[in-house]
């Protein structure tokens, strides 16, 4: 991956965002794929708008895929990661505490009897 600064740093010719669609203007992102030839460039304001969303994905699908490379798992498909937020978490425990505390007082009680 490259930064392209100045015209010097030899950007790809006649290339636009892969985003906006929009004509490249430094500073832009340009990121030749593995040697293929088929550069993929991102201009500075697309970069900007997208930098925490698109960091955040790639980071999601690296972590799952290392999961699923450590499980060594025959259905290997069956295992991910989503991303959720704090508050939702939060809610549904306390949600579910809520639900084993409700099931828990329907449960008779045995009382131990007196000797007799």
């Amino acid at each position: 991956m490259s930064v392209i600064n100045t015209k010097y740093d030899l950007p790809p010719k006649d290339s636009r965002c892969a985003v906006c669609g929009g004509p490249l203007q430094f500073p832009f992102l340009c990121w030749d794929q593995a040697g293929s030839g088929s550069d993929l460039c991102i201009c500075g304001e697309c970069c900007h708008r997208i930098k925490d969303g698109l960091m955040a994905d790639m980071i999601q699908i690296a972590a799952i895929l290392d999961m699923r490379k450590l499980r060594q798992l025959s259905d290997h498909h069956s295992v991910t990661l989503v991303r959720r937020k704090y508050e939702e978490l939060e809610a549904e425990g306390e949600k579910r505490e809520q639900d084993e505390i409700a099931a828990a007082s329907t449960i008779p009680r045995l009382t131990p009897r007196g000797n007799r």
